[in-house]
């Protein structure tokens, strides 16, 4: 904690001890990252005193996230670490499906399922349901739904099997903590650190299970309590590229151009470099085949790369399996909407086949460098014009019946009136820049 607010402190500490089984319940450590707010000093500390299991460590010096927690790691006396966030409650039932996890294997990091405490009222609200965590090629964490792969298969009881977590809540075997190293300590402040410690888990021999049957609630605040610099935060996912992703780090340089430099100091590497060496880490190539094939590749030619978010409706390009190789509209958040590729040539790729025209819809075709309907231009606008000059790719609602009217993509004027134009705006997930030589 640093600055933390005295009631949401507070509603973190007397949940985990009134909804905590108490033969479980070893100890709780609360880390003061050094705050300056008086009713943090020795209010607190006397406040504290009426709980036996509860001690305060206070930092002489701002260590950070990482530093912080790693500080408990090593002084903790439990089997197991549980890390919440300050401003966390946790419920009835919460931490008995977790131990038990870990018990069964010791590798097994446990997130519980997140669900959201109104910053404003306090309101406790039921989030997360079928979802897991994920990262873009940006390097940022994201909630997404669990793949319809996975989901088929499943009860509302199993756990749920993550590629990644978030770093407001996690539950891990303290020895097997401190085997993987803890928090990459060469991070700096906040962000990215459950990111980081993510990709080590899975790559280094370990998994991670969300728990829907253990819930915790969590303010997600509009901003922080202390200063975070956005050059840190790069700081810090420049060095999961490097320490990580192996060939493919020169997504996230292109996906960065011009706010992240390959030259940049970005610290000592060589304490994870040797647990990669002592636990036999896998390759990136294997975490993308393995536990997050859903991250696809960009091709290298790439200069937009995505979703394609339509400006006017804010839905995305996706297949419409009822129509084959044509196309429709829909919500972009999930796996419905597709990735599709700008390339450097003017193709709109789809995994290994392009986007061209017929009869002004927009269908899937393969690829060929003689079919001049496959050709496209991102115009300064942010249209996708064809090859005419003339027409560009919007969002329209399809004038077949036989579709039911379905939102759709057709070639359009580019020219259109003033309140449609935003209908022939698009805007990707990536703007990338590969360097030429690749």
């Amino acid at each position: 904690m640093h600055n933390e607010p005295w009631s949401t402190l507070l509603r973190t500490v007397h949940s985990v001890i009134n909804n905590s089984p108490s033969h479980l319940l070893h100890e709780v450590i609360i880390i003061d990252d050094k705050s300056d707010l008086p009713f943090l000093g020795k209010p607190m500390t006397f406040y504290l005193r009426r709980f036996p299991k509860v001690s305060l460590i206070r930092s002489t010096q701002r260590l950070g996230t990482m530093k912080s927690r790693n500080m408990g790691a090593k002084v903790a006396q439990g089997e197991v670490l549980v890390y919440l966030d300050s401003h966390t409650e946790v419920n009835i039932g919460w931490l008995e499906p977790i131990v038990w996890e870990i018990y069964k294997n010791r590798q097994t990091v446990i997130q519980p399922a997140i669900d959201t405490i109104d910053a404003m009222t306090l309101e406790y609200r039921k989030y997360m349901e079928n979802m897991r965590g994920e990262f873009k090629w940006s390097l940022g964490f994201t909630f997404a739904p669990i793949p319809p792969r996975t989901l088929l298969s499943r009860t509302s009881t199993d756990p749920i099997i993550t590629p990644a977590i978030v770093g407001c809540c996690f539950a891990v075997d303290r020895k097997y903590y401190l085997d993987l190293g803890g928090l990459d300590e060469g991070m700096k402040t906040w962000g990215a650190e459950d990111v980081e410690f993510s990709l080590r888990v899975w790559m280094c021999g370990g998994n991670m299970k969300i728990l829907e049957c253990s819930r915790v609630g969590h303010i997600f605040k509009s901003g922080h309590p202390f200063a975070v610099s956005y050059d840190d935060l790069l700081h810090n996912e420049q060095r999961i590229a490097e320490m990580w992703l192996g060939e493919h780090k020169r997504i996230f340089y292109a996906v960065h151009e011009g706010r992240v430099s390959r030259s940049a100091d970005i610290g000592d590497l060589s304490t994870i470099r040797g647990t990669q060496r002592n636990l036999n880490c896998k390759r990136f190539t294997w975490y993308l085949e393995n536990v997050l094939p859903e991250l696809e590749v960009p091709p290298l030619s790439s200069v937009k790369f995505g979703k394609a978010e339509n400006a006017a409706s804010s839905l995305c390009i996706g297949l419409d399996s009822t129509f084959p190789n044509s196309f429709h509209l829909i919500p972009c958040w999930g796996y419905g909407s597709s990735n599709i590729a700008l390339t450097q040539n003017g193709f709109l790729k789809v995994k290994d086949k392009c986007m061209g025209s017929e009869y002004r819809y927009i269908v899937l075709k393969p690829c060929s460098i003689d079919d001049i309907s496959q050709q496209w231009t991102f115009t300064a606008n942010h249209q996708l014009m064809w090859h005419d000059g003339k027409s560009c790719m919007m969002h329209v609602s399809d004038p077949d019946p036989a579709t039911g009217h379905r939102q759709t993509i057709m070639l359009m004027p580019c020219e259109v009136r003033k309140e449609h134009i935003k209908f022939t705006h698009w805007t990707f997930t990536y703007s990338l820049s590969f360097p030429h030589n690749i």
